[in-house]
């Protein structure tokens, strides 16, 4: 049974910092588990953070496969553009190192929007999905990308937004989005980063914590602001370690609904073909 777990927020909310810690955790809970983080933002922040910088990158394979395609030259005769781009990035673009499996988005290097790399991401994570027991995606700053990934099924959407009105709101948008997508994730959560003293008694806040309420978004909980700035937190940070007892319960919880869901589904299979084979 493989989780998915992707983390989304309006930029600068900190959610690529925020990452590495909840990877850290999900390591020490379970050392032996098989993990994938991809970096789904074309800026490659997390990729950066995490040291890959120069590794394959989807969007970079894809780029180069399109010169190659335009030629024909790339093609056997019994073979599908997509076949030939899966085949490609499946032995090339997922980089493995210790502890975790690497694979990122990039950006896209022809003319053209990013439509068509994030596409291919979402194929090339189906085809490696089974590979991993835990998979973490660092989505792209925003709303709009969420319904490129209609066909991803996310076990948890954490929200992660400051206490600023605005980025609140962003976080309020996102998980409407997410309601309205073909594979919605099966739970969401808020997180709210860069706390200070007064924050969470502030007007606003409440209220935008009342209405993700109703939304059926839950508050995982708050980190204070970091005395380090974020864009100096390494992956091997000790900050990461402690937000450990943070995750841990996002991590057990994630996991129950997977197996019950799992549960659910294996006993509707199974009565359903009892009734199929009642009916012959």
């Amino acid at each position: 049974m493989t989780i998915t777990i992707a983390l989304a927020g309006k930029g600068s909310a900190g959610k690529t910092t925020l990452l590495p810690s909840l990877r850290a955790a999900a390591a020490a809970r379970r050392p032996a588990e098989r993990r994938l983080v991809v970096d789904a933002d074309p800026h490659q922040s997390l990729t950066t953070l995490l040291g890959h910088q120069g590794c394959p990158t989807v969007a970079g394979l894809r780029s180069a496969y399109e010169r190659e395609l335009l030629t024909g030259a790339a093609l056997r005769e019994d073979e599908s553009r997509e076949a030939f781009l899966e085949a490609r990035m499946g032995q090339e673009a997922v980089v493995t190192t210790p502890g975790y499996d690497f694979l990122s988005l990039g950006q896209w290097e022809l003319a053209g929007s990013q439509c068509t790399p994030h596409r291919v991401l979402a194929r090339a994570v189906g085809g490696v999905l089974t590979r991993y027991d835990l998979v973490l995606c660092d989505h792209e700053a925003g709303v709009e990308h969420l319904g490129r990934y209609a066909g991803m099924s996310l076990d948890a959407l954490v929200i992660v937004a400051t206490p600023e009105r605005l980025s609140l709101d962003v976080a309020g948008r996102i998980a409407a989005s997410a309601c309205r997508v073909r594979e919605s994730p099966r739970r969401m959560y808020l997180l709210l980063n860069r706390v200070r003293a007064g924050d969470m008694e502030k007007r606003h806040v409440i209220d935008a914590l009342d209405q993700l309420d109703h939304a059926d978004v839950r508050v995982l909980g708050a980190v204070s602001e970091a005395d380090d700035e974020p864009h100096t937190l390494g992956a091997d940070h000790p900050w990461h370690g402690q937000l450990a007892p943070l995750w841990y319960p996002l991590l057990g919880h994630v996991r129950a609904s997977a197996a019950r869901a799992s549960g659910e589904g294996l006993a509707a299979l199974r009565a359903n073909g009892h009734r199929q084979e009642g009916r012959q």
